[in-house]
């Protein structure tokens, strides 16, 4: 998994009774990584990205599948004798596992808010949150039975995958389709079509917190270069620690919840 990803974040965070509103947080719609794609302008490439996003593998996990030897030769070996019934699996029957449950419908998350136009984020202010933008929060699959911890009864094909927050694809838009198409160029970025993570995963320079205990004077690692872009990282130069850094600590320092 992914280190910008939060394995059962949603799951576990409302478990543990604390609560931790990511969307309050967005960046400003620049180009987060100076080798990630633009956006295409027309309209048969916008539409072909929002396609490819919509269904790519990211959003779907293994499921095991038992079926008849000939069921691809025999589509009637399913059924008993009277064809009128469907069989139940035995012996004979073949286990199979394929990548083909799940779908983007479980996977994104979007949030219709108005932002101060000069901050993209919700200000405290609530006159100055006058333009309307659409925010995605997305993840693929964790299979929880890798945990550390079980549920009364067990793991099995139907409990053990939990979607996840992948924090590295959060992102935004004036549209549904802008921001679809944000989310796309980030998996492209970030994921092969295949759903696998790109290795090695593009990771942003860290710093520190000359308070750590106040999470005060944040001190970043990056250096500024050309483009405001960072020289070692290549991700857009923030003086400031992401919601990511600030997250990761926190949660860190809250015991989880095995029961």
């Amino acid at each position: 998994m992914p280190k910008g990803t939060f394995t059962g974040f949603l799951y576990w965070i409302r478990k543990s009774e604390y609560r931790v509103d990511t969307l309050e947080f967005m960046e400003v719609p620049v180009k987060p990584h100076r080798d990630m794609l633009d956006t295409p302008k027309d309209a048969a490439s916008r539409r072909a990205l929002v396609k490819w996003v919509l269904w790519h593998p990211l959003w779907s996990h293994d499921c095991v599948h038992q079926r008849p030897v000939d069921w691809e030769t025999n589509p009637q070996a399913y059924f008993s004798d009277d064809k009128r019934t469907m069989r139940s699996a035995d012996e004979t029957w073949e286990t199979h596992t394929e990548r083909d449950e799940g779908s983007f419908h479980d996977c994104l998350y979007m949030d219709f808010v108005y932002v101060n136009p000069k901050t993209y984020s919700i200000d405290d202010n609530e006159a100055l949150n006058t333009k309307f933008q659409v925010w995605v929060e997305a993840g693929g699959w964790m299979d929880q039975s890798e945990e550390d911890w079980e549920p009364t009864g067990g793991w099995n094909e139907h409990n053990k995958w939990a979607h996840c927050h992948d924090m590295d694809l959060d992102c935004g838009g004036d549209t549904v389709e802008e921001a679809l198409l944000e989310l796309a160029v980030r998996v492209k970025f970030y994921y092969n079509d295949d759903g696998t993570d790109k290795e090695p995963r593009p990771e942003r320079c860290g710093g520190h917190w000359a308070d750590e205990k106040n999470e005060e004077g944040w001190e970043s690692d990056c250096i500024r270069g050309a483009g405001g872009y960072c020289k070692k990282c290549g991700f857009r130069f923030n003086p400031d620690p992401t919601l990511k850094d600030v997250l990761e600590k926190r949660m860190s320092e809250i015991p989880r919840d095995k029961e």
